[in-house]
């Protein structure tokens, strides 16, 4: 209690013009409401606010808030925003109810668990104002920020390095879609997936081995082209068959050969109450 006290009164400071008071405590009383008015008032506000787990509902593509602090640009500009693009409306309208995204709410957030990628490319796409379909795993609003990130970084929800490798803090990730920085080892990872190795359904599976590919393949950059990043992809599939990656989600031993797979993954579960 003394420690929320605390935090209000700072709150607080800049609001005491708002409270003609002469009693200090009726003062203190009215700065906590209008805190509380203001902290309110920043949630983010969606269809999908008052949703519990297993509900479905559709938002705006920029309501979501990503689990991650990259993508690769390249691979989803090549593999991803064209053939977007290339639908009819119907045609995506089919495409995101096969693309339900998975998300945690917490504070109103939605954050999402899967298909950064996708979702990314849906934004900058021609069909961007066309809402995704949304499937809530579980509601932790009534959580605290501490309990929220304990239990993300427990289920491997949220990937917390950034574009460079570095460890990141949660306050790190971008607050959209459009906030998102390019790793171009993560698009190399892309391309690789199905030559070098197979999907697996470990939570973000790529940046394994897009860690795998930034300590072994150096020179590439945030923002380098597509023609820079598949002139790696040789070299990458090479190491992926080596024992540098045994080990790594979708490792695929020799002589055993790659195939295009699609493992049935579990649907993502909250044991959270």
């Amino acid at each position: 209690a003394v420690t929320r006290g605390n935090r209000d009164c700072d709150c607080c400071k800049a609001e005491l013009g708002h409270c003609q008071m002469s009693w200090q405590h009726l003062i203190f009383l009215c700065c906590v409401a209008l805190c509380a008015s203001h902290r309110h008032h920043h949630l983010k506000e969606h269809p999908c606010s008052g949703h519990s787990g297993g509900s479905l509902c559709r938002v705006n593509v920029m309501a979501l808030s990503p689990a991650q602090y990259s993508i690769g640009e390249q691979y989803a500009l090549a593999e991803k925003v064209n053939k977007i693009n290339d639908k009819s409306h119907k045609k995506i309208e089919e495409y995101l109810k096969k693309k339900t995204i998975p998300v945690v709410i917490h504070n109103n957030n939605l954050y999402m668990l899967d298909r950064h990628h996708t979702m990314w490319a849906l934004s900058v796409s021609k069909w961007k104002e066309v809402h995704p379909y949304i499937k809530v795993v579980c509601n932790l609003n009534e959580k605290s920020n501490a309990e929220f990130w304990e239990y993300m970084e427990e289920k491997r929800w949220v990937y917390l390095k950034d574009n460079l490798g570095h460890t990141i803090t949660p306050d790190k990730l971008p607050q959209d879609l459009s906030g998102m920085a390019d790793d171009p080892y993560r698009s190399l990872a892309g391309f690789v997936r199905y030559h070098g190795f197979e999907k697996a359904c470990k939570p973000f599976a790529e940046f394994a081995w897009d860690e795998l590919y930034r300590g072994n393949i150096p020179g590439l950059v945030p923002g380098c082209s597509l023609d820079t990043i598949k002139k790696e992809v040789p070299p990458a599939i090479q190491l992926s068959r080596t024992s540098k990656a045994k080990g790594l989600p979708g490792y695929v031993p020799p002589p055993k050969k790659v195939v295009k797979n699609d493992p049935t993954c579990p649907d993502k579960t909250c044991d959270f109450y």
